[in-house]
């Protein structure tokens, strides 16, 4: 659901960009999320980083959703290190701009690794730092309420393993 969103907002941002800049990077784009919703992550892992080679053009709030798909795409792989060090790279990004729900979103992917690899203590953590930064937004809506929820299911989930 996560790295749906991060697709869904790295459409639009692009849509409002320069065309000829990134009409390239929008081909791109849409390769991936025609492998990644195939199946087909190695491919659709390749299109990501062919997107990153372009990581001077491209401006910090495509690569939050670039690197976060790829720390995605690494866990569904069961490369859980991987994952990690794209995840952390947005995390630096969104740190700095002081974005709270995107970081959250973040820190949802970041916990769900550290799930899988059964370091419940820290995805608890991560689990927990989601929820506050998602209260601490200044937006309401379906879509938010949506995310705290799965966020407290997925803190639940933990728990009980």
């Amino acid at each position: 659901m996560i790295q749906r969103f991060w697709l869904l907002i790295f459409f639009i941002l692009l849509a409002f960009s320069s065309k000829a800049q990134n009409e390239y990077i929008i081909k791109l784009f849409d390769k991936f999320s025609n492998f990644y919703s195939k199946g087909d992550l190695i491919n659709a892992e390749q299109v990501l980083l062919n997107v990153l080679e372009y990581s001077d053009s491209v401006p910090q709030v495509y690569a939050v959703a670039i690197y976060n798909n790829l720390g995605v795409v690494n866990t569904l792989l069961g490369r859980y290190d991987r994952a990690l060090v794209y995840i952390n790279q947005a995390e630096q990004i969104l740190i700095l701009k002081n974005n709270s729900e995107e970081l959250a979103d973040v820190y949802v992917n970041k916990a769900r690794v550290f799930g899988i690899a059964k370091e419940y203590d820290k995805a608890i953590e991560y689990l927990n730092q989601a929820i506050k930064f998602y209260h601490s937004c200044r937006t309401s809506g379906l879509g938010l309420k949506n995310k705290i929820s799965s966020a407290f299911l997925n803190l639940g989930l933990t728990y009980y393993e």
